[in-house]
């Protein structure tokens, strides 16, 4: 995306924006997945991972806690994975292009 022919074609403006939301998207996912790997320390201890989603609720409040808690269950459960998410965040965006 950082180069092609539409970045080509977007304004000053519209490039920032895309760079913006880009590091703001990016910094949210290393969020996520610092959090979900916090729980995932305990696969095996369903009460040390509840104490963990409530110092989450307490921190940043239900809608922020949640995400990740269902996430970190359906892990456990194996219906999903860390993976991907983790090769996300492996390249942050640029600084500017």
């Amino acid at each position: 995306m950082w180069g092609g022919k539409l970045w080509e074609l977007m304004s000053e403006e519209d490039r920032q924006r895309e760079l913006k939301w880009a590091k703001e998207k990016h910094t949210a996912l290393v969020w996520f997945v610092s959090h979900c790997r916090q729980a995932l320390e305990f696969p095996r201890d369903p009460k040390a991972r509840r104490a963990i989603y409530e110092s989450w609720r307490r921190q940043y409040g239900d809608d922020r806690a949640r995400g990740p808690a269902k996430f970190v269950e359906a892990v456990i459960k194996g219906d999903a994975s860390l993976n991907s998410l983790e090769k996300m965040i492996e390249k942050s965006p640029p600084d500017s292009v």
